[in-house]
């Protein structure tokens, strides 16, 4: 007859021989047997019902772990697409303020270049105003020397002429 022992969970030993021998001394004798041969067994079973405990753990640890660094890597992805969106959208915008500081700068330059051409026509009319004006007092100048060359040589003669007579 088998005698079988319930050792925690599902774990069962089985234990063949004689388990119904007649007779108190050779019953605990038997039963002594059949005792220390089960712990025996139960203590062979012991590192690997720890090691299958221990591996199953360890297992559910690591996926535990792979979970949380997939979740992790998962919100870095989407901090750094994040991240790329802002930046491209700065590299957006700036390009659209260089390009309008651009158009700013050019029609101010374009405005400045008409602005200074018509200055300098401006200028370039005044001193040739200037210059006409200059012609004409020196035409006048002329006039008025030569003029008071003429009184001059008048009243020489004048004098010559008043000086002789008398």
């Amino acid at each position: 007859m088998a005698s079988f022992f319930r050792i925690g969970g599902d774990h069962q030993i089985h234990i063949h021989g004689p388990a119904n021998v007649v007779g108190g001394a050779n019953r605990e004798t038997a039963d002594h047997k059949i005792f220390c041969a089960a712990a025996v067994q139960f203590a062979a079973k012991i590192p690997q019902i720890l090691d299958a405990k221990v591996d199953a753990k360890i297992d559910a640890l690591n996926t535990e772990l792979d979970t949380k660094i997939d979740a992790l890597d998962a919100k870095l992805d989407a901090k750094a697409e994040s991240l790329e969106s802002k930046i491209s959208a700065l590299d957006v915008k700036l390009e659209r303020y260089r390009r309008e500081h651009s158009a700013e700068i050019r029609r101010v330059e374009e405005t400045l270049s008409t602005e200074f051409v018509r200055l300098e026509e401006k200028v370039d009319l005044r001193l040739q105003n200037m210059d006409t004006r200059l012609v004409a007092m020196n035409e006048k100048l002329e006039i008025h020397r030569w003029a008071a060359d003429q009184s001059v040589v008048e009243s020489y003669r004048s004098f010559v002429n008043t000086s002789i007579l008398e």
